[in-house]
């Protein structure tokens, strides 16, 4: 069975439609009838929504996550040769980081302006040894609030 038959067995096991989903979500309905017509992977971005949405692994439905493999942009759709870059960006800005960037008080925006900064002044495997030591402190170091919080982002109706 793939991702889009996943996604539909766990509508099916909830008892909810495509409809409900979107609902839920803000993902359209026909892209989520696509996915499952289609039995192809979903988008991380959308991914993380539904998974957190319906209370199911996220590897159910999405075939990698992009931060286990270094730098990227994840959940963005492909650019068409750079046409699509700007709606991407500020889709992906509205959608998830704007709503990270929401759980920091006012007074931390320059802490994350100056990890952001260094972060894009590092190559590549500069920013991957990065993501791998953070991965490591949060082995020992998380707070469960805050991962609940970070969950209710990807969640629209409990934000």
């Amino acid at each position: 069975m793939g991702y889009g038959k996943n996604l539909e067995k766990a509508l099916k096991d909830r008892g909810w439609s495509v409809a409900e989903l979107s609902r839920q979500t803000k993902i359209n309905d026909n892209t989520l009838r696509s996915i499952i017509r289609r039995d192809s992977a979903v988008r991380y971005d959308y991914a993380l929504r539904i998974s957190n949405v319906l209370g199911i692994d996220i590897n159910l439905i999405c075939k990698e996550n992009p931060y286990q493999d270094g730098p990227t942009e994840p959940g963005m759709l492909k650019e068409f040769g750079g046409l699509m870059t700007n709606i991407n960006k500020s889709s992906y800005l509205k959608y998830r980081l704007g709503n990270v960037l929401n759980l920091y008080e006012y007074s931390e925006f320059p802490i994350i302006d100056q990890l952001l900064t260094e972060f894009y002044r590092a190559d590549d495997e500069g920013r991957k040894k990065i993501l791998d030591y953070i991965r490591f402190v949060l082995i020992s170091n998380t707070c469960s609030e805050r991962d609940q919080d970070i969950k209710n982002i990807t969640r629209p109706n409990n934000k």
